[in-house]
């Protein structure tokens, strides 16, 4: 165990130290992810698939604030909106300047979660990002959490209708407009995933407030279970179709955003239980009780080798009395 915590200190140091250059390093991945999905599940626009844009536009996020992140996203995708139709472009757009809106006023990180959010969607385990904003966020933090999950299935919903929303003969603007808002209110699965993001925020948050020794594992535990039983009772009474919401899938899921939520935790949050402390003071206008819980810190032994004896070193000759050569012998 020793050796996590080693490493875990290492890994801080390591980003203490260059966080500077990390944290763009990291919107530049997330922002390429993003674009390079985008163009997969997508591709109306194909000037945004070639290499060189989706290169420059990561790195100009990577330039930006979370906030500058999620707007020049928010862009991209309503240009590929553009391409199906202009009623899908507005619908669009006013959702996302609520989105940018809420983010500038909340919760300006909050960016990372609404990008976060469709991309996990994509690898089946979106579940962990509620998890762990909850464990370092506020109340607010919920609200980045659904805009995400909106914004997968409206794309979502603009791919299954792609075909008949571009097709301009056959619909009016008004029938394009319903037929998008259709899509999304009948759309079971999205209020489902909704309602079990904002449950598990909202337990995860709570437990998690608790003062009790592993409240944040007891929080990521119950999370996982909860998301779960969440999202398996609203496929029985809505009677979703599990093509769409797959058992093994949502069990698999849960358990492995459980997992990395633990191991992620660690390294940010490590304490010794063992050494609680409980505090007892006051001042003129009240009496404090406080709960000490120590951090867990390991320093790396330092290793220091002396050298005793250097293997170049010239030894000096012994004294055998013997005569060496070139000398003379002197006789008493």
């Amino acid at each position: 165990m020793m050796q996590f915590y080693l490493l875990r200190e290492q890994l801080r140091n390591f980003y203490g130290k260059y966080a500077l250059y990390i944290v763009p390093v990291c919107r530049f991945v997330l922002a390429l992810t993003a674009l390079i999905l985008m163009d997969a599940n997508m591709g109306y626009q194909r000037q945004l698939g070639s290499l060189p844009v989706m290169l420059g536009l990561s790195l100009i996020c990577a330039l930006l604030p979370w906030s500058g992140l999620t707007l020049v996203l928010g862009l991209c995708l309503l240009v590929q909106f553009s391409a199906v139709s202009m009623e899908v472009t507005l619908i669009a757009a006013v959702l996302f300047f609520f989105i940018w809106i809420m983010h500038m006023i909340l919760l300006p990180e909050g960016g990372m979660a609404t990008v976060l959010i469709p991309i996990l969607f994509f690898f089946r385990i979106p579940y962990l990002v509620p998890i762990l904003l909850a464990l370092s966020g506020s109340l607010t933090g919920a609200v980045p959490v659904a805009f995400g999950v909106v914004i997968y299935y409206l794309i979502q919903t603009v791919t299954s209708s792609a075909s008949v929303l571009t097709n301009g003969a056959s619909l009016s603007i008004l029938q394009r407009f319903t037929q998008i808002l259709t899509g999304l209110k009948d759309n079971q699965v999205m209020f489902v995933m909704l309602a079990a993001f904002l449950v598990v925020y909202l337990v995860v948050y709570l437990i998690r407030q608790i003062s009790a020794d592993y409240s944040r594992v007891i929080a990521i535990i119950t999370g996982s279970v909860v998301n779960a039983l969440v999202l398996l009772v609203g496929e029985l009474v809505f009677q979703i179709d599990t093509s769409s919401l797959p058992i093994v899938a949502i069990i698999a899921g849960s358990l492995i955003c459980g997992v990395i939520a633990i191991v992620i935790d660690f390294f940010i949050f490590a304490v010794d239980y063992n050494r609680t402390e409980y505090v007892q003071f006051e001042d003129d206008d009240y009496y404090y009780y406080v709960k000490a819980v120590p951090k867990i810190t390991v320093t790396a032994p330092d290793k220091q080798v002396k050298k005793i004896n250097s293997r170049t070193e010239k030894r000096p000759v012994a004294d055998t009395g013997r005569k060496r050569d070139g000398e003379d012998e002197i006789w008493d």
